[in-house]
């Protein structure tokens, strides 16, 4: 029963993902952790953010 509470609390969280593709990935965590299905973090964080991240130069910005 607690791990009904807590995926229902986490896929509360997930639905104020704007984000269609990082939604569908938390989705996929949730679901995972639910099933016993657990990844690494390093895996669950290249699955999650498998974008590289941005270099910002000296003085400069991201964007």
């Amino acid at each position: 029963m607690d791990i009904d509470h807590k995926l229902e609390v986490a896929t509360t969280f997930i639905d104020r993902v704007t984000d269609p593709r990082r939604k569908d990935g938390l989705n996929s965590a949730a679901a995972m952790k639910a099933l016993d299905m657990d990844a690494t973090p390093e895996t669950m964080v290249n699955r999650l953010l498998p974008e590289p991240p941005k270099e910002i130069e000296p003085g400069g910005s991201a964007d």
